[in-house]
């Protein structure tokens, strides 16, 4: 290595050490557990982590094939499904704050009573995860079923931090600092966790990820208008407004932004689980991710 080189790297380890510190400190104090030293429960070398983008509808019948066969992690309304008891998920991640804000929107509210509904009916062990700024002690409260456990993840989001970090970088920090994913989309929570629990193969379903082709602009009034798809719901075109209140809008800059992190996110796991000589294969019958190798 130059002494150039050198230098960078040393000027890199001084900037993020500073600058992770604020949010780094404020994820500790809330009790987030360090996703990379966490023992993730495993039972099988395969494991199919399953998101709710519209192109799962076609793979559902492969899915039911492979139960017992590998393990699964969903996320969100997933549980709401009747596969879901069929598949019965070693580990099912939430991100979004709907799911215990008090101050969400009153549709959201009745959308997150289903969901916590759902898990009642669980009768087999499953992990949790949520992140560590979530309600803590509203979730405990409406997680009483003792099969679940609870998982509050911490740590210093790469976005937090003023410094342009290339991927491959990125997967090293992962490995060796506090440094975890944008917190963005929880697709990059459920691979990410499949990557740290050290599945030899890892295959993903219903990854469409196509949500920033699904905005329009209304070219009266400038507000963005999202064609809400899910596998299991009907298509809504609907303000795109900020969860979980609802209140504020969605600029296109911040569209753009999101997109562009949810991409990176997910370049940075995939270096990251090719060091860990762990495959991971593309499998959604439609995806606009193209860092993982298809099937």
């Amino acid at each position: 290595m130059n002494l150039k080189k050198l230098k960078q790297q040393i000027a890199f380890k001084m900037a993020y050490r500073l600058l992770s510190r604020q949010p780094l400190a404020a994820s500790r104090k809330l009790g987030g557990v360090d996703l990379k030293t966490y023992p993730h429960p495993k039972q099988h070398e395969k494991c199919l982590v399953i998101g709710n983008g519209p192109s799962l509808e076609k793979s559902l019948a492969t899915l039911a094939e492979q139960a017992q066969q590998a393990d699964f992690v969903t996320v969100n309304h997933f549980s709401e499904d009747p596969l879901f008891a069929e598949l019965k998920p070693t580990k099912h991640v939430l991100l979004d704050a709907y799911f215990w804000a008090d101050d969400a929107a009153e549709e959201l509210k009745q959308k997150r009573e289903k969901f916590y509904t759902s898990l009642t009916k669980v009768d087999w062990p499953i992990t949790l995860y949520a992140p560590s700024t979530a309600d803590q002690d509203y979730m405990r409260r409406m997680l009483t079923n003792e099969k679940i456990k609870l998982v509050f993840f911490g740590g210093c989001p790469v976005t937090r931090i003023p410094l342009k970090i290339p991927t491959s970088m990125t997967a090293n920090l992962y490995e060796t600092s506090n440094l975890i994913p944008p917190v963005c989309n929880v697709l990059i929570y459920a691979v990410f966790i499949a990557v740290l629990t050290g599945h030899s193969q890892i295959d993903i379903y219903g990854a469409d990820l196509s949500f920033h082709m699904d905005v329009q602009v209304d070219q009266q009034s400038n507000q963005l208008l999202m064609s809400y798809t899910h596998y299991y719901g009907k298509t809504e075109l609907v303000p795109w407004r900020k969860n979980p209140q609802r209140t504020q809008p969605f600029t296109m800059h911040e569209l753009m932004s999101l997109t562009s992190d949810t991409y990176y996110a997910h370049k940075s796991i995939y270096a990251m689980a090719k060091k860990r000589n762990i495959s991971i294969h593309n499998k959604s019958s439609f995806s606009l991710i193209d860092v993982y190798p298809r099937a």
